[in-house]
């Protein structure tokens, strides 16, 4: 490796804010959760991608791509569950025998997917309500671009002054939502505070429920992911 490429590398490092040791720590966090893998592709990707956002500290991307796993966990829960297909046996017609079901649920909205787990007892009561919550702050909020549903009533005290003089204005209170040239600065600080969690929540969601997607034989119980006071451990 040249001096060129070396230099290249390290500024990919700093744009990707992975050269301290905070970076090192959200790695740690992120190894501990990605260390169980559920061999399907069809969202084990997704959660490594969450997890490179979150190293590299793009934690509205992390959120965003949660919200993709919750809405896309939920459909595939569903037609593994209805089709009753949990692997691929038979390529003749594997296509025909996912048709219903994948016009069920392709277009369906994560409102209705839900409450359609719920229905079939893939989910419980108390997973319903948690998740209606991050429905309507995470999902709605960051899909449609809503502060409002983001940032709810958030205030943050302001004081308007200049860098030219020593004048200044009072202490005024001002809702975050409500003021665009707040909301960037804010919605960043929010993301950063509920990244982890949020995904933990989606992830336990996955772990307590892909069993209805395995094949008999090879059903495994995989543990919870709680936050402890030291980072991450399976409980």
């Amino acid at each position: 490796m040249n001096q060129d490429e070396k230099e290249m590398i390290s500024k990919v490092a700093a744009f990707c804010q992975v050269t301290d040791s905070s970076a090192l720590h959200r790695y740690g966090l992120m190894e501990q959760i990605l260390k169980t893998e559920f061999y399907q592709p069809e969202f084990d990707i997704l959660r490594k991608e969450i997890g490179r956002c979150f190293v590299t500290a793009s934690y509205q991307g992390c959120i965003t791509l949660t919200n993709h796993l919750l809405e896309r966990y939920c459909k595939l829960l569903l037609i593994y569950f209805e089709s009753g297909i949990k692997t691929i046996s038979d390529l003749q017609s594997i296509e025909e025998r996912f048709e219903k079901v994948n016009k069920r649920y392709l277009d369906a909205d994560l409102n209705d997917t839900l409450n359609k787990c719920r229905s079939h007892n893939l989910i419980t009561k108390e997973n319903r309500k948690e998740l209606d919550q991050y429905r309507d702050k995470f999902r709605n909020g960051y899909s449609h671009a809503n502060p409002k549903q983001i940032l709810g009533e958030k205030k943050g005290r302001f004081v308007l002054g200049s860098l030219s003089n020593n004048k200044k204005s009072e202490v005024k209170e001002l809702t975050y939502s409500n003021v665009p040239f707040l909301q960037g600065i804010a919605i960043a600080e929010f993301s950063k505070a509920n990244a982890l969690s949020y995904f933990i929540v989606v992830e336990n969601l996955i772990r307590k429920t892909i069993n209805y997607s395995q094949p008999e034989k090879d059903i495994i119980r995989y543990q919870l992911i709680r936050i402890v006071s030291d980072g991450v451990k399976e409980k």
